[in-house]
């Protein structure tokens, strides 16, 4: 018996043509760098010794590429009252810590959870939302979470991520069910990645909220994380690691400080980390 010759198939196509093809547009050159916004650097750590984690202290910056022009410290809103020397120790602290900046040597003010993400007035909407400004961090998603005031995760088929209300921007209603105080003012969601955190505004109610260029802002989140990894493609590595890798020297962020001038010092340093890893991530983005 002879074996069936194999069944070959060929497919024909012609040339189409020049009458469609359109000349490829030449890219700009221009990409958005981190001088382009305001920009608002965020960072937090638990409090030492505390099971569940709660907040400890925060800090931030707020920056114009590689300038600082604010620095603060975050502290619980009601430490002054509850323990007043630890609040003292953090304001002496502030004061004897001076950050250079255009304007000068500037100390560390030291403000509250509250006041820092008032949703009318404080830095985190002054920057981050009415001023439609980058809000850069590490590991964001745990950031958000220490300084939330209510967080829940989200039903399918958004199941990964979750929905975080920031101190004053939300209050709970019936059946627990957490609302805007005000149709300008979102909730976060916040949502796992590879490496780091996609965080983004919810949307706000129909004809309400901030708009960018005829848009809802949904921010400008950026997790230093992330950006590393996708320059030095190193999934495994730590924040310090990153830091090494792009040619800096950097100490592993803190997730958890004592409540005092120590633990101010640490939570600065982590702040002041990420800006010289941002800095040094923007500029290799250039070359």
């Amino acid at each position: 018996m002879s074996a069936t010759p194999p069944v070959r198939q060929v497919v024909l196509r012609g040339w189409p043509g020049l009458d469609h093809y359109k000349v490829p547009t030449i890219p700009t050159g221009y990409a958005t760098r981190l001088g382009s916004k305001a920009t608002l650097v965020l960072t937090a750590a638990a409090e030492a010794g505390e099971i569940p984690e709660r907040f400890g202290l925060g800090s931030y910056l707020e920056i114009a590429g590689p300038s600082v022009i604010r620095a603060g410290i975050i502290v619980a809103d009601r430490l002054e009252h509850d323990d007043p020397a630890a609040f003292d120790a953090i304001c002496t602290w502030g004061r004897s810590q001076l950050v250079d900046s255009p304007k000068g040597r500037l100390p560390w003010e030291v403000v509250t959870l509250g006041s820092f993400f008032d949703p009318r007035s404080g830095p985190f909407a002054r920057r981050a939302y009415s001023g439609a400004g980058w809000c850069i961090g590490a590991d964001l998603g745990r950031v958000f979470g220490l300084c939330a005031e209510h967080w829940l995760g989200r039903n399918e088929p958004h199941a990964d991520g979750f929905e975080v209300w920031l101190p004053g921007w939300g209050k709970e209603h019936d059946r627990g069910r957490w609302k805007r105080i005000s149709p300008h003012r979102p909730a976060l969601r916040v949502t796992s990645q590879r490496v780091g955190w996609r965080v983004e505004f919810g949307p706000c109610e129909k004809g309400h909220g901030k708009r960018v260029d005829g848009r809802v802002w949904r921010g400008a989140f950026l997790d230093v994380l992330s950006v590393a990894y996708a320059l030095d493609a190193d999934r495994g590595a730590s924040f310090a690691e990153h830091g090494g890798d792009a040619g800096l020297g950097l100490a592993e962020l803190p997730l958890a400080v004592t409540v005092d001038g120590d633990g101010a010092a640490a939570i600065a340093r982590a702040a002041s980390d990420i800006h010289g890893l941002v800095v040094a991530l923007d500029r290799t983005g250039v070359s």
